[in-house]
């Protein structure tokens, strides 16, 4: 498989399906210090370069709420008080809950699942 020696079928099976949702999975963490144009630099970035999940830590808020995030983008934050962590979805094919009993307005924890794999994400 592609030059590597594997000691059996299923391990190389395992490694193939790792190795496809790398290559397509791009992630971005960033702590944007409550600033709207890291923001804004933020959003450029994620456009120009196709990020499909980002977390976010000290996002730019306005009364308690993410402010200049897209409508089209998938927000995750938890609790009442102002949001200091958040993930944010930019692709529709991946399926994401938000484990509540681990996250409030300091963290935000998703179990994500894109075609086999299964990934736990934390922005704290």
């Amino acid at each position: 498989m592609d030059g590597w020696t594997m000691a059996n079928n299923d391990t190389a099976k395992q490694m193939k399906r790792t190795r496809k949702i790398n290559a397509r999975l791009k992630c971005l963490q960033i702590n944007q210090q409550h600033s709207r144009l890291a923001t804004d630099n933020h959003l450029k970035i994620t456009q120009e370069e196709g990020i499909d999940i980002f977390c976010i830590q000290e996002p730019y808020t306005i009364g308690n709420k993410l402010a200049c995030l897209s409508e089209s983008l998938t927000v995750y934050t938890s609790g009442a008080r102002r949001k200091r962590a958040a993930i944010v979805i930019n692709i529709k094919q991946i399926d994401t809950i938000k484990i509540t009993q681990l996250s409030d307005e300091n963290t935000v924890v998703l179990e994500t699942t894109l075609g086999n794999a299964t990934l736990l994400i934390a922005s704290m």
